[in-house]
């Protein structure tokens, strides 16, 4: 958690001495690729998610990220919105609340729980062509709670098309899950 804090401090210093004018982006949809780890196993899928702003202040946001092997799928839904706080031209902090709901089905058994999150994170535009997020969260899902912390980057290509990564990780009971995911993303 002290990396991410690092990483997280080191954006913001960054953001004050970029030669960016652009603030970071609210409005776009992506999709693409993603890698989920849980209990030692990689799982392969794909991932689709979204953000619009309903004015200067607040933005809404979904994501779905779905990863199977050997016949057994894993699901994470998350819809939630949050507000928005400008800290200059090029770094945005942002809070959020979420409602998440997490599905596995193995062919036989079809299990899902949901429950909600709260996020705070900050977004900042270190050059025109380069946004950083990093993000700190809490889930709570059936009773069970979990920390979970988000970083990731876009390199846009032009004004709409962008390429991105990102990795989330989350202690669920004492076992680590992380999702790796690598994006294409449409601005409008």
């Amino acid at each position: 958690m002290k990396k991410f804090a690092a990483v997280l401090a080191l954006g913001l210093c960054a953001s004050t001495f970029a030669q960016a004018e652009t603030a970071p982006n609210w409005k776009f949809v992506e999709g693409g690729w993603a890698q989920a780890e849980f209990l030692g196993v990689n799982m392969n899928g794909f991932n689709l998610g979204g953000s619009a702003e309903v004015n200067e202040n607040v933005f809404l946001r979904g994501d779905f990220t779905q990863v199977s092997k050997s016949g057994v799928d894993l699901d994470w839904t998350s819809l939630g919105g949050g507000y928005i706080f400008s800290v200059n031209n090029t770094t945005d902090m942002y809070v959020g609340v979420s409602y998440e709901r997490v599905g596995a089905d193995d062919g036989e058994d079809d299990m899902s729980d949901s429950g909600y999150g709260v996020q705070a994170g900050v977004k900042s535009m270190l050059t025109d062509n380069f946004e950083l997020n990093g993000e700190v969260g809490y889930v709570s899902i059936d009773g069970e709670s979990e920390t979970m912390f988000t970083i990731g980057g876009q390199f846009y290509v032009n004004k709409q098309f962008a390429i991105g990564a990102s990795y989330k990780q989350m202690d669920l009971d004492g076992i680590d899950f992380s999702v790796t995911k690598l994006t294409a993303r449409y601005s409008f």
